[in-house]
Formats: C-alpha cells, sequence, structure tokens
C-alpha cells in the first residue's frame, strides 16, 4: 500500500481530468438523485398520455447527468408505452442539415411499415422524402414535390414533419429525445421551434439537453430557447451537481457502505457533485485497491 486511503486519494485525484469523455456517464454508477427532475418528468409524461404535448430542456455542466436523466425518463416512457426515438446532434463539420431529426425519422421510418407511413405522412410524404431518402425505400411511388420558392418550400416541410409526429403520435405516444443541442445547425433549431409551437393537442414530447455553459447570448439556441419559453408546454430544467449524500450513495455502491465518510467527503469536493466525474474518480480508486 502506497500510504493512507486519503494519501491514495490525494494521489490518485491528480491524474483525474475534466478532459475526459465528457459524453457519457461513468457505466459503474448507478442512477442516483434527481427526485425532484424525474418527478418534472413523469408529470410532463403525463400531460403527454392526456394529449397536451410538451418540449422540456434538460440544461446543465459537460457530466452533470443530463443523458442519464434523459435515458431514465426514456425508459419510464417506454414503459407506460410511448415510442422513444433519439437524435444526436454532431460536434464537428460535415453533418447535414436537420441531423438530429433525420436520425429519428430514420428509427420511425424503419419501424413503420408503408400503410403506416402514408396514413401518417399523407401529402407531406413528398416533402419529407426531400431529406430523408430512406423514405422513398418504403414508399418506392413517392413523388417529386411541387416547386416552391425556398421560405414556402421550408415552411411545407416544417408543416408536413409537424402533421406527421402529431398523426403517428396519435397510435402511439412518442417521447423525442436530442441530445447535445449546443451542437445543433440553425435548421434543426428553426424545426425544433415549429414543432413546438404545434403540439399543444397531440401525446408527443421532447425532450432536449444542452450545456449551458456553451450557450451564449449570441448563440442559435439562445434564440430558440426564447422562442420556446413563450409556449405554455415548455419546461426548462437545470441540473446541478448531486448532494453530498447523493454521491455518498454512488460511493457505497461502488466501494461499499463501510467507505469512511471523509473518503466521501473528499470525493464530493473534488468532483462537486457531477455525476460523470463522480464515476470516473470512483474507477480510479477501485484501480489502486480501494
Amino acid at each position: 500500500m502506497r500510504g493512507t486511503p486519503l494519501d491514495m486519494l490525494e494521489s490518485t485525484s491528480e491524474t483525474f481530468s475534466k478532459d475526459a469523455d465528457l459524453r457519457a456517464v461513468a457505466t459503474s454508477a448507478d442512477f442516483v438523485g434527481r427526485e425532484r427532475e424525474m418527478e418534472s418528468l413523469v408529470a410532463v409524461l403525463d400531460k403527454t398520455l392526456a394529449g397536451n404535448g410538451q418540449v422540456v430542456m434538460l440544461a446543465g455542466d459537460p457530466g452533470i447527468g443530463k443523458t442519464r436523466t434523459a435515458q431514465e425518463f426514456s425508459a419510464i416512457a417506454d414503459a407506460r408505452n410511448a415510442e422513444a426515438l433519439w437524435g444526436h446532434c454532431y460536434e464537428g463539420e460535415g453533418a447535414p442539415p436537420y441531423w438530429p431529426w433525420l436520425q429519428i425519422f430514420r428509427s420511425q421510418i424503419d419501424q413503420s411499415d408503408a400503410e403506416q407511413l402514408e396514413s401518417s405522412m399523407g401529402s407531406g410524404a413528398e416533402a419529407i422524402g426531400e431529406i430523408v431518402p430512406e423514405l422513398r425505400s418504403k414508399l418506392p411511388d413517392l413523388g417529386a414535390p411541387p416547386t416552391f420558392d425556398p421560405d414556402s418550400a421550408r415552411f411545407r416541410l416544417f408543416d408536413s414533419i409537424t402533421t406527421y409526429l402529431k398523426n403517428a403520435s396519435a397510435n402511439r405516444p412518442m417521447a423525442l429525445i436530442l441530445e447535445d443541442l449546443h451542437w445543433a445547425d440553425v435548421s434543426s433549431l428553426a424545426l425544433l421551434e415549429h414543432i413546438a409551437g404545434n403540439i399543444d393537442a397531440s401525446s408527443l414530447v421532447i425532450v432536449g439537453t444542452y450545456r449551458d455553459i456553451e450557450v451564449s447570448p449570441a448563440h442559435p439556441l439562445s434564440g430558440t430557447l426564447g422562442s420556446l419559453v413563450r409556449h405554455e408546454g415548455f419546461r426548462n430544467l437545470q441540473l446541478s451537481g448531486l448532494s453530498q449524500s447523493e454521491v455518498g450513495e454512488m460511493v457505497a455502491r461502488s466501494a461499499g457502505a463501510n467507505t469512511p465518510q471523509e473518503i466521501v467527503e473528499q470525493v464530493y469536493r473534488r468532483t462537486e457533485g457531477n455525476a460523470l466525474f463522480v464515476g470516473e474518480l470512483l474507477q480510479l480508486l477501485e484501480t489502486d485497491g480501494l
């Protein structure tokens, strides 16, 4: 042994860096805390299932637990017979417009037969097929949409997508999770605003996640949030760090219930309750034999 447990924690924490992969919560950490947030999300789901469309944003620092909370919500939605579909924004260059939405549409199209798609999309299928080529594999006779000026064509596309999602959610409630909206392209955000303004009477809920530290007043998402806040069915949930008792619960699950309280206090102090950092630090401590 290289010293006392606290000595080892001092040494190990020097190798622990906030440059760790922030896109996933450590797999060794179970879902802990977030009772208030989950109560709010379940209330949102209740409203959605009752036919009142909702939009929720989960905001917070990198690694704070936005994705893990969304995953928990997705599991609850699935258990209540709502279809949960995910779209992830891309940080780098080269992604096509509407990238997170395209992932959602592809999943939905893959799970639906031609009759379902024709029924849900109606005359809007031609417009949707322009940005989702996979649709033509299910609807091979799909024609080209009429020619419009760019603004009119975009409005027709947005309206067609909104109508499709509302019709599809009438058959089975839908939960759409949009990850990392601070990386979203402007077209994706514009589509989000349009859909959010037209889903009041639907069984559709949209849950977005974003890093608030990356959203300045000049950021495109800032304007979208300003638009969304005007809708009655919108809610923004700010995720903060876990409490010391919740960090203690994570430590107990990882290292055992008899872990000295001073270890818990040090882990809490060094991670400030960030769920990802707690999990990473506990993995390093486990590697050191604690």
